[in-house]
């Protein structure tokens, strides 16, 4: 990634094909950084060496413009057409293991499977596994890593035996809580009329309401119930007024309404 000028330059990239920075901020959001300050809250990169505080949130915004994974590999496959090569409708069984000439085994390739054939691909480097918390995990047991005992019982044979792959896994519980103000002053959210009106600003690539993400503000907070040093909450604000289309949406992501 590539950073924006306020933020860290020791803890994030410079030159990377996706950007990120800060994008648009409602006039409630600032009122939520100008509070938490008042609390004491320091306001600081959450992606640096402190997170605690309450911190305007980081997007993939740079200039204006809200950036997508779209537009990453299109301008990695534009400079090197032949590193990227997607192959829909594939599920990645396991991950292949070879010995060198010292005998140290290493990730030589994947096996998946597409519309019910086996395909067992070589990689010329590296193999990178990125396929979620539970994903990423499950490809390691199914391919011999894990504890010893685990995959005896399911008779994988054993790559390496590292207890800990597919420990540990925890929920990450959200409570959503809305909030009315009667007394908030118009345009203060991002509501329909702002979505409308704001459409010239972004085409002319000038930023505004529709560089918004959904999210104002996140803070990381350390309760006296945490168990360690890092922040057991964080808290996130939205600032959106909720129309009849947006009241269905909500309805459909968080099951209520």
């Amino acid at each position: 990634m590539a950073m924006n000028g306020d933020m860290s330059s020791d803890y994030h990239g410079k030159h990377g094909i996706l950007k990120t920075g800060y994008s648009y901020m409602t006039p409630i959001a600032k009122l939520v950084l100008k509070a938490g300050k008042e609390l004491g809250y320091k306001q600081r990169d959450y992606n640096a060496e402190d997170m605690i505080g309450i911190h305007q949130a980081q997007n993939t915004v740079y200039n204006g413009w809200r950036q997508s994974s779209n537009e990453f590999l299109k301008q990695a496959a534009d400079q090197r057409p032949e590193r990227l090569h997607i192959v829909g409708r594939a599920h990645v069984r396991q991950v292949v293991f070879e010995a060198d000439t010292n005998g140290v085994r290493r990730a030589t390739g994947v096996i998946y499977v597409r519309d019910g054939v086996e395909v067992n691909v070589r990689a010329r480097n590296e193999v990178i596994l990125s396929a979620g918390s539970v994903g990423s995990p499950q490809l390691l047991l199914l391919s011999g890593i894990g504890p010893k005992t685990h995959l005896k019982e399911k008779e994988i044979p054993i790559i390496a035996d590292l207890p800990g792959v597919g420990k540990n896994l925890q929920d990450h519980v959200m409570t959503p809580a809305l909030f009315y103000g009667p007394n908030v002053p118009p345009r203060s959210s991002i509501d329909d009329y702002t979505i409308f009106t704001a459409m010239p600003q972004y085409l002319i690539g000038n930023g505004g309401p529709l560089t918004y993400s959904g999210l104002d503000v996140t803070s990381f907070i350390r309760t006296p119930l945490a168990k360690s040093k890092s922040p057991d909450i964080q808290m996130t604000q939205l600032s959106a007024q909720l129309t009849l289309g947006s009241l269905d949406l909500n309805e459909r992501l968080f099951n209520f309404g």
